[in-house]
């Protein structure tokens, strides 16, 4: 049995992260247009695809969430976001750097759509004021990845700091590791089993009652494939 707290609790967590995706680019846009000579069109193409990445995320969670639960889906798409912060950090090339965007915001948008779901599912009776919490949390992610590079630029590069706030989402994924989240909504059902008919007993629809045929049940029955059955008779087998 999963403790509703516990489970609003990683469902804030996976909203914090969310945070962090939302303001990722626009926090590093400097550090990557003077790394790789950005004009105006590379950092127009980055900042298209960190949402396009959310939107194919928010569409592809609903149907795995209700098949597989929500434990396994945060845990990955936590550290898509964690593996999107190291590779921005530390990646060599514009095509790598466009992949580590899209990889932030689609996971961004998974734990976006997971977390606001999951939030509903345990919040009953009190539905709009956790969902309020939630949207804290997403300001306290978003305020806290421009806040950091800030408050840190002094005393370290950019790419150790996005690098470090890349490492501290292993904090939320050993919490989804440990705690009990709500059971699958659809559940996987056995494949229907094959009904194998014994030679010696043949369904009673293959038979027809006839005076001079073998008995079964008290009646007189004939095969369909009887050599008496006439031709033409709508019970005889085609040839």
């Amino acid at each position: 049995m999963y403790n509703r707290n516990l489970v609003f609790a990683a469902a804030c967590l996976g909203m914090l992260l969310f945070g962090i995706v939302f303001l990722s680019l626009g926090s590093v846009n400097n550090m990557l247009a003077e790394r790789f000579h950005l004009d105006d069109n590379g950092i127009g193409t980055l900042t298209a695809l960190l949402p396009f990445g959310i939107l194919a995320g928010s569409l592809i969670f609903g149907p795995i969430v209700d098949r597989f639960g929500y434990r396994w889906m945060l845990i990955v798409c936590a550290l898509l976001v964690m593996a999107g912060l190291e590779g921005m950090a530390f990646a060599s090339s514009t095509g790598l750097i466009q992949f580590f965007v899209f990889l932030i915001g689609f996971g961004g948008g998974v734990l976006n759509g997971a977390t606001n779901a999951l939030a509903a599912d345990v919040s009953e009776g009190e539905r709009g004021a956790r969902l309020s919490l939630l949207g804290v949390f997403f300001g306290i992610g978003a305020l806290g990845m421009p806040s950091t590079l800030a408050a840190l630029s002094k005393h370290f590069s950019l790419t150790a700091i996005v690098a470090g706030i890349g490492a501290f989402v292993v904090v939320p994924v050993i919490y989804f590791l440990v705690i009990t989240f709500p059971p699958p909504k659809q559940k996987a059902h056995p494949p229907p089993r094959r009904v194998v008919w014994p030679r010696s007993h043949i369904p009673f629809s293959c038979w027809r009652a006839s005076p001079g045929g073998p008995k079964r049940d008290g009646r007189h029955v004939q095969r369909l494939d009887d050599p008496l059955l006439q031709e033409g008779d709508p019970l005889r087998p085609a040839r």
